[in-house]
């Protein structure tokens, strides 16, 4: 079986660890859908006529800054292109504070059917030390909308070993998010990348990481 990715670069804002190419000016998404529609079909020209596809996975960047009916438009051209299997996986990366109920619901309607969602925190002070635009409240929100709109294959981004961090309010994090009967937890520790903004930070001695003892305990 073969897989697609669908990559979406877009973002309200850059967090101050991601080191991924973005783009925060939105008014370019409709003239990037239009190329992206044009790409799958000619990479659709190439695949062999015994590719099978059982996976789709929309990343980013944040494509839960599109609309459903871009969404939409997105999933009917890869069907119409590629020979998808009955009943796929469709993941789509989402960001609390990006998206609404009504939203979730329309997007498990038109197929997508897992989401994985980047909460990276529940604690609101590591939140906005990352650079992130939501808060816990938002965060849990977000995983009620899902449960309630249909979605029971949840994935779950959480980021450990971050400076001020504190493991045992981590685990009651991981263990409120296991409340959610979240399917798969996506754990990183925190890399912090030259010419990123906490990079520019380290370098100015205002954070350093955490030594690799410290980092195998939050591991």
């Amino acid at each position: 079986m073969t897989g697609i990715y669908v990559h979406i670069p877009f973002c309200i804002k850059k967090c101050r660890y991601c080191s991924f190419f973005s783009i925060e000016d939105l008014d370019y998404i409709p003239d990037y859908i239009d190329s992206l529609l044009k790409e799958i079909a000619i990479r659709a020209t190439a695949c062999r006529n015994s590719d099978k596809i059982d996976t789709i996975y929309i990343g980013g960047g944040t494509p839960s800054l599109l609309n459903s009916l871009q969404l939409s438009e997105i999933i009917e051209s890869l069907y119409n292109h590629f020979d998808i299997t009955l009943n796929p996986e469709i993941t789509i990366e989402i960001n609390p504070g990006t998206v609404t109920h009504e939203f979730l619901t329309d997007i498990y309607n038109i197929g997508i059917n897992r989401l994985s969602i980047g909460i990276q925190s529940l604690n609101d002070s590591i939140l906005k030390f990352l650079g992130r635009i939501h808060d816990m409240a938002t965060a849990l929100s977000t995983l009620r909308w899902a449960k309630d709109s249909g979605f029971d294959n949840i994935s779950v981004d959480i980021i450990s070993a971050i400076p001020g961090q504190d493991i045992v309010d981590l685990e009651d994090e991981l263990n409120l998010l296991c409340g959610f009967d979240v399917k798969h937890f996506s754990c990183y520790l925190l890399s912090i990348d030259d010419g990123t903004e906490l990079g520019y930070l380290r370098e100015a001695g205002g954070i350093s990481e955490l030594g690799d003892d410290q980092q195998v305990v939050f591991f």
